[in-house]
């Protein structure tokens, strides 16, 4: 038997996006469970770094193999799909623990599901659930040991297969989960949920092409299936498409109204958009409802801050920051905030940090650079400026910060290139919004002081 380690669970995706991958799992099972309300979002991970065992699937069964191609999108509600074994009857009590869960009351609902598999050990129905609700719980190595179970009692039910592979791409165990959602779809290549889930597989992968396919697979079975809108706004927000990605969070929410990933989704593309009174207004709303979502906090300080707004961001990012002291992000943007306050020193401090966590970060190299330049030491910014690029070429505000170093030292070619750069590349944050909105203004006036040639010996000539 394989031996697979939990991992502790920083957010799995980018910040512009942090949906829980146990999320859909949870909606569709209370759904069948009977309960039709949406449900609340859901966050993995005991930080313990536990091992835990992970039995392998069995062999598919070869007269159960479905191999037929998936209908096109659009034919989907034309086609039905293909008839699956008659499933056993689900024990009494599932509904109610469901009801219980739906209610927050995980506990409850865990012990109502310890009640079902003490009556009757076989409840294979039972132990999924029970998984999925200690999962949601934060008892990482209790679920897996649950869902094992679970596919031990019914080898070939796809369903239990898919919400295993929900606590492994969670934890991270990408291969076990490949291997969970092959044998899946391989005995119901009709299950939306597989999709879905192998859809986010290769977005963690970063195989967006493939994710894409995946979620529109999903969405040809059942056009109105909520997390595979929202899987593909997710693939979308990350590529860069922010009006693309707001049309699936819209989708989402107009089949799930409670999904608070999604809108805390469609609060990043809207702060991205520069549409900042909207997004907080989105993270508003969802931390209404969900106050421990990580990216509406997240997400609320950044619109504090970019608004202008600083001690109030100041004091969102320290709760954001409570929430996970060892997550590099809130160090970055509390020192973001820290220099908008004018505390460059305490800025750097908290840059240090989130660099000690995460080596060539990226951003909080830029924010480095930038309180190096506030101190007029250029070579430090130029230093951490140029490590930033290295790690990540794509940050608008990296450029723009570099330009202002460059034109501090007057080097004005070399600050104009950088603002063409910053110009050209589309924005991936607010903050990438606004120094945009700044290079464009800077760029044209910084070309009329360039000499003709980069370098003319004809005093104060320029080229325009």
């Amino acid at each position: 038997m394989r031996c697979f380690r939990s991992t502790n669970l920083r957010p799995l995706l980018s910040r512009r996006s942090a949906s829980p991958i146990v999320a859909p799992a949870l909606r569709y099972i209370v759904a069948a469970a009977g309960v039709l309300a949406a449900l609340g979002s859901a966050t993995a991970g005991d930080g313990k770094g536990s091992a835990i065992r992970f039995a392998p699937p069995p062999a598919a069964p070869t007269a159960v193999v479905d191999q037929r191609t998936l209908p096109p999108r659009e034919l989907a509600s034309k086609q039905a799909a293909p008839p699956v074994a008659p499933a056993q009857a689900a024990p009494a009590g599932l509904g109610q623990a469901a009801a219980l869960f739906q209610l927050g009351r995980i506990d409850d609902a865990i012990k109502v599901l310890d009640g079902v598999i003490a009556a009757d050990p076989k409840a294979a129905k039972a132990y999924d659930m029970r998984a999925l609700f200690r999962f949601r719980n934060k008892q990482v190595a209790e679920a897996l040991l649950d869902f094992n179970q679970a596919v031990r009692l019914e080898p070939g039910n796809p369903s239990f297969l898919a919400s295993r592979a929900s606590l492994l791409l969670a934890t991270r165990q990408f291969d076990a989960a490949q291997a969970d959602l092959t044998l899946a779809l391989s005995l119901d290549a009709h299950n939306v949920r597989a999709h879905v889930l192998r859809g986010t597989l290769f977005r963690l992968q970063q195989q967006y092409d493939r994710a894409l396919a995946e979620f529109d697979s999903a969405l040809a079975l059942h056009a109105d299936d909520a997390p595979a809108h929202a899987g593909r706004g997710t693939v979308l927000l990350m590529r860069g498409q922010i009006d693309e990605a707001m049309v699936e969070f819209d989708r989402t929410l107009g089949v799930d109204a409670k999904n608070d990933e999604a809108r805390s989704e469609l609060g990043m593309a809207l702060l991205i958009k520069g549409r900042t009174v909207e997004a907080l207004a989105d993270f508003d709303r969802t931390l209404e409802t969900s106050p421990g979502n990580v990216l509406a906090l997240y997400g609320r300080a950044v619109g504090l801050l970019t608004s202008g707004q600083v001690d109030r961001a100041i004091a969102a990012a320290d709760i954001y920051l409570s929430r996970d002291g060892t997550n590099p992000t809130g160090y970055w943007l509390r020192g973001q905030a820290m220099l908008a306050k004018g505390n460059v020193d305490k800025a750097i401090g908290d840059f240090d940090r989130a660099i000690e966590l995460k080596a060539g970060y990226a951003d909080a190299l830029t924010g480095r650079g930038l309180a190096w330049l506030k101190k007029s030491d250029y070579d430090r910014a130029l230093a951490d400026l140029n490590r930033a690029i290295e790690a990540d070429g794509t940050k608008v505000l990296t450029y723009t910060v570099r330009a202002s170093v460059y034109e501090a030292q007057g080097k004005n070619d070399l600050a104009s290139s950088d603002l063409r750069k910053a110009v050209a590349l589309p924005p991936r944050s607010a903050f990438d919004t606004l120094a945009q909105a700044e290079a464009r203004r800077r760029v044209e006036r910084l070309i009329k002081q360039i000499p003709c040639g980069g370098g003319s010996s004809i005093a104060g000539e320029t080229c325009l």
